[in-house]
């Protein structure tokens, strides 16, 4: 009987099961955002060993070219034909840089004397530093910049993907 492979681990084939299927069967993170429907493109994987015991390429497939399949639409349909893949590795990149301010601030937060401000109105008592949180909530990635308040000085930036 032959079996489907990724890395060191391997698992009975069972035709009619898409190499998603089988990735969720070794707790294999795989990348989608459509609900494994073929639309987002995200799930490329390499087919490492026998193609010819998968489905056609499907529609949403076409822009691929061998060895490459999406994990989603590929289904294994030969249970005598060995499988083995490994999915496209993306690095997740910092997509941002910290840019020195130079400009004027102009931030509804403020502060006078010991007492902090927002749009005029009193809000906290001031604690050596005003810091704010800029967010840009991206399709995707998501990126984080801490700032500081008082000079436009940013503190740290964080990024992942969404």
């Amino acid at each position: 009987m032959a079996s489907v492979k990724y890395n060191r681990k391997k698992t009975q084939i069972r035709s009619g099961r898409t190499v998603f299927d089988y990735a969720d069967d070794f707790t294999l993170r795989v990348a989608t955002s459509c609900g494994r429907s073929g639309s987002c493109h995200e799930c490329v994987v390499e087919i490492e060993e026998g193609m010819e015991g998968l489905c056609s390429r499907t529609g949403p497939e076409g822009f691929l070219k061998d060895p490459f399949r999406l994990a989603c639409q590929a289904v294994v349909e030969d249970a005598d034909v060995d499988v083995s893949f490994s999915p496209l590795r993306r690095e997740p990149q910092l997509l941002s840089e910290t840019v020195p301010f130079t400009g004027t601030l102009d931030s509804t937060v403020t502060r006078s004397g010991d007492d902090v401000f927002c749009e005029g109105q009193l809000v906290d008592a001031y604690r050596g530093r005003i810091i704010g949180l800029a967010v840009d909530l991206g399709t995707t990635t998501v990126v984080a910049d801490y700032l500081d308040l008082e000079t436009g000085e940013s503190i740290g930036v964080s990024s992942f993907e969404n």
